[in-house]
This record gives C-alpha cells, structure tokens and sequence, in this order.
C-alpha cells in the first residue's frame, strides 16, 4: 500500500511539474526588440527613454541601445495590458507609448483685456501672457502647480504675477483629444511701466477654458495644446506714477485669452 501511495504522489508531481515551469518560464519572459529592418534582439531592457531610444541587455551581457526612428516594437515580457507590446513606428500614436506621470507644460497666450478700475473708464486693450505648470496625468485626468506672468495692458504696460492650480479633462483616447481646463489661485499686481508700487493687496484669479490636445507621434518631442477661455483677476495696489500723488487703485481685468501651450 505505501508502495502505491509513493507511486501515485511521484507520478502527480512528475505530471504538475511541466505546468509550472511553464509558469515560470511566461514570468521570466524576456524583453524583445524588434527593429525595422527585422531584426530581433532579446534580453532585458535598462532603459526606455520616452521618444528617444531603449537600451537591452542580451544574455551574453551586451548592451545595444536604438533610437525610437530604428525601432519597430518593443515587447516587454511579463507584463499585461498596452505595455506588453509597444509599438514606436512613426505610424503609430504616443497614446500607445509607456507615459510618465509628471510633465512639464509652457504655455503663451494672449486676448483682449477689459480692465474696469475706480479711476478711469473701461478699456480694452491688448494682453499677452507666459505660464508655467508641473502636471500629472491620472488616464483622462491632469492636474499641477504652476505660476504666470501677464502684461495686463500694453499701452500702461500693468503687469500681473500669479500662483495657480490646474486641473484638466481630456475626451478620447485618441492622438486629437478636446478638453476642459479650470484654474484658479492667487494674482498679485507687480507694477509698470513708470508706476511705483509702495503697497499691494492679492486677488482671486480664475480662468476656465476648453481646447485640443494633439499628442506627438513616436519620436515627436512633446504634445501641442490649444485653448481658449476666459481669464478673470482682481487686485488692488497703492502706488505713484512720477505725475501725481499717491493713489489707490482696484483693478478688475476680465480677458478673452487664446494661448498654445507645449507638453513634455
């Protein structure tokens, strides 16, 4: 009876042990390369530089490193999902490429401004800007910290630094994707051009807008980002301006802003 029981148990592990080292050897999988002239290369991958170049390591221990313009796919053993094989042809969208999570965004703008204050009628003139925003993307959703700097009017030369927070939603999943922008903090008066500043108070800004993200294609540098909106700011500053007095002044500036922005 034990003989048989030895017999059954060696036979069953002898049966189980096929299966598993199959499961061993699917999540050892290697990395794999393959380049547009058809060549393939497998090992382990070191480095993937988005838009830029991957780096493997071959069994023997050599390292070949390509730019993303020789490679066709990229296929990262183990893993499930878009990352088990990517492609990085220039046919092919950065929606299919492994993201990072933070990204850098600069944007320029620039719109009509109506300032309306205490000490003179409303006027319309023309306003540019430059703004800054460190942004994380969780899937259809961003959000960051940034700062901006605005020349209010052109012809006073008024100028006005802020602190905000951005947060953005993205439609689609694919390279050409409409959104929505809201972002608001804080808006402080740095004077202008012959205007002295002795005290300032800060304000609330505001700016909801709504565009279009185009995502670059393998290779490209970075996203392109279009907006327009509508950019709200309220300050308040006692100052001097060489021609009269010390005075009080409380500004609001409503601007219809079109801005281009780049992402990387």
């Amino acid at each position: 009876m034990n003989h048989l029981l030895l017999f059954v148990s060696a036979f069953l592990l002898l049966h189980q042990l096929p299966a598993q080292q199959g499961a061993v050897a699917s999540r050892s999988a290697p990395d794999r390369i393959v380049l547009t002239d058809g060549q393939r290369l497998k090992g382990k991958l070191t480095a993937y530089r988005y838009g830029d170049a991957v780096s493997l390591v071959t069994a023997d221990g050599q390292t070949y490193t390509f730019s993303s313009d020789r490679i066709k796919r990229v296929e990262m053993g183990g893993r499930s999902g878009r990352f088990a094989s990517t492609a990085l042809s220039p046919h092919t969208g950065a929606a299919d490429l492994p993201r990072r999570e933070w990204r850098h965004q600069v944007r320029t703008s620039a719109g009509f401004t109506d300032n309306i204050g205490e000490d003179f009628y409303s006027v319309s003139t023309l306003g540019i800007g430059i703004d800054y925003h460190y942004l994380r993307q969780w899937k259809a959703l961003a959000a960051g910290l940034g700062g901006a700097m605005e020349l209010m009017d052109a012809d006073r030369s008024e100028r006005l630094a802020s602190l905000t927070g951005l947060v953005e939603y993205q439609l689609g999943g694919g390279r050409l994707r409409p959104l929505f922008r809201f972002s608001g903090g804080v808006a402080l008066p740095v004077g202008g051009r012959g205007l002295k500043i002795e005290s300032r108070t800060p304000g609330a800004v505001v700016h909801p807008a709504i565009g279009l993200l185009l995502l670059p294609p393998s290779g490209s540098w970075g996203a392109v980002v279009m907006d327009v909106g509508y950019r709200f700011s309220h300050v308040s500053f006692r100052g001097t301006d060489g021609y009269r007095p010390a005075f009080y002044r409380e500004v609001t500036y409503r601007r219809l802003t079109l801005g281009i922005a780049t992402r990387f």
